[in-house]
């Protein structure tokens, strides 16, 4: 078994995964659609972490 590198390599999986993604549509939404919609909110950096990075 090999070792496992150091650092993650996005361009070893990335292209495949991503065709096969926008092959298959998953990108798409559909109007018609009888599901329910949705959102994913991404919470905004807290205060302290805004502060630590102005500090830099």
């Amino acid at each position: 078994m090999s070792d496992l590198p150091k650092a993650y390599d996005p361009s070893l999986v990335e292209e495949k995964w991503q065709s096969r993604w926008i092959e298959e549509g998953c990108f798409k939404a559909d109007p018609a659609s009888e599901k329910p919609a949705y959102s994913v909110v991404i919470p905004p950096p807290t205060s302290r972490e805004c502060c630590i990075w102005a500090m830099c």
